[in-house]
């Protein structure tokens, strides 16, 4: 719209002050204006909460801005779990992705199955997946790598592989002492990170008890050592107690110090998502690493 106004090819309507007059309505037009006048700088557009998306990208497209339009997008994908914009924006937060990063769904347990074979069937040969887990108490996490899935393949190495948490705002590297075991691609296995292992969904993950996850926590790098103690002291997130959980997404995409504790066991899966984008550039990750043996 604007292109065309100063092109020529559309003619402006004037008002009676001879400013241009455009018939649309003026409440998200300041959202227009702030995002123009920040396209060229070195500063990146944030999208207020309170804004109502859905309005504001149908005049994003009217004036034919595509760089909003990608943006207001980018919190729009077919999540269950993640079903609002502000646990979408924690996640891109968390795993540091661009805000222009795309997801589409590829797979969802509860409508693709919950067996390894379903997953891998969804899954397979396709690179940059992330998958996203969560437990009957509400508690999130899961993994990202840039391996593709192979049902033929027992291990993959991945130096940019990485697992998180969203209820602890963080993000580690698969242990360091299994580089070569990244990613388990056992046909039999559902998403696993880590020769540990540090995530791993098993076949049928919905009625078996095999599950497992090592929750990981936050540490300033220079009180490591002296805070050891109260980590083991820890009370996690993740419910000893509960017999069940569930892992609920999986994306894939085209685009501190950190300390390990706690291995959950006995988790059963209640949902499984994928996505896929080409557009993700992600930024290497500097991270100290402890093991609690």
């Amino acid at each position: 719209m604007f292109e065309s106004l100063v092109d020529g090819f559309v003619k402006p309507k004037y008002d009676e002050n001879k400013a241009i007059f455009i018939d649309r309505n003026p409440k998200y037009f300041g959202c227009i204006l702030d995002y123009l006048r920040m396209a060229n700088t070195d500063f990146e557009y944030e999208l207020a909460s309170s804004i109502d998306k859905n309005e504001l990208l149908k005049e994003a497209k009217f004036y034919n801005i595509q760089g909003l339009v990608d943006l207001i997008e980018t919190y729009f994908f077919d999540s269950i779990i993640l079903n609002t914009e502000d646990s979408r924006k924690n996640l891109f937060k968390i795993c540091e992705f661009p805000s222009k990063t795309r997801l589409n769904l590829l797979y969802r347990a509860t409508t693709d199955g919950f067996s390894a074979q379903n997953f891998h069937s969804k899954c397979d040969h396709l690179k940059k997946t992330l998958t996203i887990i969560k437990t009957t108490g509400n508690y999130i996490f899961g993994g990202y790598t840039e391996q593709s899935w192979d049902g033929n393949v027992k291990w993959k190495d991945d130096p940019n592989a990485f697992i998180f948490s969203i209820n602890n705002c963080i993000k580690a590297k698969v242990n360091p002492l299994y580089l070569s075991n990244a990613i388990c691609c056992y046909s039999h296995y559902g998403p696993t990170f880590g020769g540990g292992h540090d995530i791993y969904i098993s076949n049928d993950s919905n009625s078996s008890n095999q599950n497992q996850i090592i929750e990981i926590a936050v540490i300033d790098e220079e009180k490591c050592l002296s805070q050891l103690e109260p980590i083991e002291n820890h009370v996690p997130t993740v419910n000893r107690a509960s017999s069940t959980a569930s892992v609920s997404s999986i994306y894939s995409f085209q685009d501190q110090c950190l300390f390990y504790f706690s291995c959950f066991k006995y988790l059963v899966i209640e949902d499984m998502e994928r996505f896929i984008s080409e557009n993700l550039l992600h930024k290497n990750l500097k991270l100290i690493w402890l093991r609690k043996t």
